[in-house]
């Protein structure tokens, strides 16, 4: 009977595994999640936060909450510890738990922090889970059966995605050419290359591209613009925030004269 429940666990885990990765296929950054590692009393930070692509499960992070978060309190001001489930998570390679545990000082205040995010497989070796495991095999059926409905409505309403590199010492500003506005980053993804930026926008994004020294642009924009934030960016050294205000409102100067060519075109026709 174990070998046909465990069975049913590893199988799940698989489909819900597949199902990040099909997320991925179609949308990036819908399946970006943080994890983190290690401890952190506010001065020796050991602590590591990993991006990982992934899919919160609802359901088992219900069960799981209620199974593994505990507390323990010394009487009269002694300290003590609390352990809580953040969520339960699957990821491409299975389904992991994020726990963070925090211990309480004499005065009541948290003195230090713990993350770890154990595999649920691992987990299983404690009683109270080893216990629960047909409550947490009918919660993933049903939080894989609702991604699946979820995979469905993206493959039928996609997303349209772009990358571009970021360069080490340097910033990107996207912009829409139809809509006349700079575009923030939906997420960002680390490859072997360095670091990528996705946006997610229903229009091509064109990019201009500030690195060390040098400005250039992916698409096609209008040359003063670009002129503007080469000369801001590579002569003037002026910081990204200040450039960004600047791109916003010479878009906002064309929106306003796209606005009134079009209303007096308007008119003219009448």
């Amino acid at each position: 009977m174990e070998e046909v429940v465990y069975s049913e666990l590893v199988r799940l885990e698989r489909r819900a595994s597949e199902l990040v990765k099909l997320y991925r296929q179609h949308n990036p950054c819908a399946t970006l999640i943080e994890l983190f590692s290690g401890e952190d009393d506010g001065m020796n930070r050991t602590y590591t936060y990993f991006a990982e692509h992934g899919l919160l499960l609802p359901r088992v992070s219900e069960v799981l909450g209620r199974l593994l978060s505990s507390s323990e309190y010394m009487p009269y001001g002694g300290g003590g510890w609390r352990v809580d489930v953040l969520g339960a998570y699957a990821v491409s390679d299975g389904i992991v738990v994020q726990l963070h545990k925090v211990v309480i000082n004499d005065y009541g205040n948290p003195v230090k922090d713990y993350g770890s995010f154990p595999c649920l497989r691992t987990l299983l070796s404690k009683e109270q889970v080893r216990a629960a495991v047909d409550e947490i095999i009918a919660a993933l059926r049903e939080d894989v059966e609702e991604l699946e409905r979820g995979l469905n409505k993206v493959i039928e309403n996609p997303v349209r995605s772009y990358t571009v590199e970021k360069p080490p010492y340097g910033h990107v500003v996207a912009i829409c050419p139809v809509c006349r506005e700079i575009i923030r980053p939906s997420c960002e993804e680390r490859t072997l290359l360095g670091e990528m930026l996705v946006f997610v926008h229903e229009h091509t994004p064109v990019f201009i591209v500030m690195s060390e020294g040098s400005v250039r642009c992916t698409g096609s924009l209008e040359q003063s613009l670009i002129d503007i934030v080469e000369r801001l960016w590579v002569y003037h050294k002026e910081d990204v925030e200040n450039i960004e205000k600047i791109v916003s409102a010479w878009l906002q100067l064309r929106r306003e004269e796209e606005y009134e060519e079009g209303a007096k075109a308007f008119f003219s026709s009448l």
